[in-house]
């Protein structure tokens, strides 16, 4: 049942509109209903691409720059079940992760979400933290990526020295 069936079967019981396709209450009906329609289909687009677990194709590539991830290299291959599972798993913990966790291990944990496992050493008065990275999963394939994801973890007026594997 389309929009403007079901605000008919609505009215019909009120009793008090004549509904023959002959008054203009069935033609503003007609026109809300359209309108209606359209705005139906795109809710109905959002609830099928609003859940990065069940989306794929090209909404892929949105969740996965929403969240920081690195984005599939070649848009005709697509990415593995396992690649893909393991992504989503990063995203779901990314939402546990609030902007207010700037202690020392919620830092580690948020790198851990980007692939780097580091250490990291603060340095107050020179207002940096030194990050030396232990181990790389390579999300993100160059360096200068990999510095704008730590620099985001860590609070805005500390700067990142980062020492990159080799």
């Amino acid at each position: 049942m389309n929009a403007y069936q079901r605000m008919c079967t609505q009215l019909k019981t009120t009793g008090l509109y004549r509904l023959d396709n002959t008054t203009i209450v069935e033609a503003e009906m007609k026109a809300y209903a359209d309108v209606m329609s359209q705005l139906q289909e795109q809710l109905q687009a959002i609830l099928k691409n609003g859940f990065f677990d069940i989306v794929n194709g090209t909404m892929t590539e949105k969740f996965d720059i929403l969240f920081g991830l690195p984005v599939h290299s070649d848009p005709n291959v697509p990415e593995s079940e396992g690649e893909r599972k393991d992504k989503i798993k990063l995203m779901k913990r990314r939402l546990a992760v609030r902007n207010t966790d700037f202690y020392l291990q919620a830092m580690k944990d948020q790198l851990e979400l980007g692939g780097i496992k580091a250490n990291l050493t603060e340095s107050p008065e020179n207002r940096e933290v030194q990050v030396t990275i232990l181990e790389d999963q390579n999300y993100f394939l160059q360096n200068s990526e990999k510095q704008a994801f730590i620099q985001s973890i860590l609070p805005c007026h500390v700067k990142a020295v980062v020492t990159f594997l080799e």
